[in-house]
């Protein structure tokens, strides 16, 4: 009868080593992800809890009393668990399928969310604008594929960084950087042009920019959001433009005097003057 006997303590521990376990990792599951059971379900949350643990407290107290008579604590122990596990199986068979409806919903919810953030990836990364992200001290925490294409970059090259350390002009860096502490201390969106050089160029680029603050709910921290768009051949044509006018000016300016002088030197004729304005 001896490996009998130690064949039924080593079980019974097991098993209630097992229940004892099967709730501490619930809790550090719940306490590590931080998650929420909603309020209609805590009943059945605890009923369930209530019966593992009981089951372990029983199996716990059999490991002692193998072949001796059932002891009013053990007897006390099956009646709660009894009563315990009863009144789970009355609660959940009729909550059964909420509580499947409520996974299905969530697994809904989160295939639905996905989708709605690869659509969002899809439009930032393919959109002819420069996004990014940064964090409360300008470290890059993400920007899109035009970026990547405009400075050949990798996806990851740039991640943790400042401006003041990848562009190529260390102050034109600094210069942005400021601009997004003004953003910070504000909180307000900023809109402005920003010069900032392409590497391997030394024609000026420049980038008019959409800045705004917001909240990373995960973590509470404040971000910066921005949008840049090349400007370059704008501010250019814009340049071109005002030469050509003030090139204009300037020349009809001479054409008026040339033309007045011309007219009050002919029409002097014999000691006679005539004056007319033109």
């Amino acid at each position: 009868m001896e490996p009998i006997y130690w064949n039924c303590i080593i079980a019974h521990s097991i098993t209630a080593f097992s229940y004892f376990g099967i709730p501490i990792v619930i809790g550090i599951f719940f306490a590590k992800t931080k998650a929420t059971i909603p309020s209609k379900f805590w009943l059945a949350f605890f009923l369930s809890g209530g019966f593992v643990l009981f089951c372990g407290f029983h199996h716990f107290l059999a490991i002692f009393e193998p072949y001796m008579a059932v002891s009013l604590l053990h007897l006390a122990v099956l009646d709660v668990m009894a009563f315990i596990s009863l009144s789970a199986l009355l609660y959940l068979t009729p909550t059964s399928y909420q509580i499947v409806k409520a996974i299905a919903k969530s697994q809904e919810d989160t295939l639905e969310l996905q989708r709605s953030q690869q659509i969002q990836r899809l439009f930032l990364d393919q959109g002819p604008f420069a996004a990014y992200i940064k964090d409360e001290q300008s470290r890059v925490l993400y920007y899109n594929q035009e970026i990547q294409s405009r400075f050949s970059v990798d996806s990851q090259e740039w991640l943790g960084k400042t401006d003041s350390e990848f562009l190529p002009d260390s102050e034109e860096g600094q210069r942005v950087m400021e601009n997004d502490q003004v953003v910070l201390k504000t909180l307000r969106p900023l809109k402005l042009i920003e010069e900032v050089k392409i590497p391997d160029n030394d024609q000026p680029c420049y980038w008019l920019s959409f800045k705004f603050p917001f909240s990373d709910y995960a973590t509470g921290a404040c971000r910066i959001g921005g949008i840049s768009i090349d400007i370059t051949e704008s501010i250019e044509a814009q340049r071109s433009l005002t030469d050509l006018t003030k090139s204009a000016a300037r020349r009809k300016n001479t054409r008026i005097r040339g033309k007045k002088t011309r007219t009050y030197i002919s029409l002097r004729y014999d000691g006679y003057a005539l004056f007319l304005r033109v």
